[in-house]
């Protein structure tokens, strides 16, 4: 297990950025409209019970997902090219450019720049074939077999990082769950509301941000 060791004069030196509703716009409201024109009886809670976190843990595959999720066992995913949830989620994918350009803002003075979420495998899939370049390390849920907030995503982030001090990390989510275990364990943490804020944030940290802002 990482022990955290903290420290208010350590400098921030990776910045760690959740996805959905940080990177990019919230996208499951987005991906239960374009499902249900495909699957009319599937309900919000869906995205919320244990199905969804086996599905981000990697346990559960896509076709086994939407069974649970109310759809027809005759379903395929054929008429989807192989992934109704990746199709869904293209749909509703809006990234937040100006937090990618905070992004590469860091990681053009020597601030290392890193990715940890609760996402699954077709969307994992789909994010890697963006090929940004602004992110030096991801860290993803279903790679791991563990979702946040569970302090155990945050240690395996920790080592994946080579951290020797917990504080030198900051932590953007949009979740203040997520974002309190991550201080549990000595990480700073921002929960993202605006882009003024992230961006204040990164100021009060005395890190590059976007100017003007």
């Amino acid at each position: 297990m990482h022990q955290a060791r903290t420290s208010s004069s350590t400098p921030v030196q990776t910045v760690l950025f959740d996805w959905g509703g940080v990177i990019i716009e919230n996208p499951v409201e987005g991906i239960l409209n374009h499902v249900r024109q495909h699957i009319p009886g599937i309900a919000p809670d869906a995205f919320e019970g244990n199905a969804m976190v086996a599905f981000q843990k990697g346990e559960l595959e896509e076709l086994e997902f939407w069974h649970r999720a109310g759809a027809p066992t005759s379903m395929s995913l054929e008429s989807f090219g192989g992934s109704l949830w990746r199709q869904a989620f293209e749909h509703s994918y809006e990234e937040r450019p100006e937090v990618l350009h905070i992004a590469q803002i860091l990681q053009q003075n020597g601030i290392r720049t890193a990715v940890l979420s609760n996402t699954e495998k077709p969307s994992v899939a789909m994010l890697m074939d963006r090929g940004y370049t602004c992110f030096d390390t991801y860290c993803f849920s279903c790679d791991w077999g563990m979702v946040k907030p569970e302090h155990r995503i945050y240690e395996r982030c920790l080592q994946t990082l080579k951290v020797d001090e917990a504080s030198s990390v900051l932590f953007i989510d949009d979740k203040s769950e997520n974002i309190a275990a991550a201080q549990a364990l000595g990480i700073r943490g921002h929960v993202m509301t605006t882009i003024a804020g992230l961006n204040g944030c990164l100021r009060g940290h005395e890190l590059p941000c976007l100017p003007g802002l």
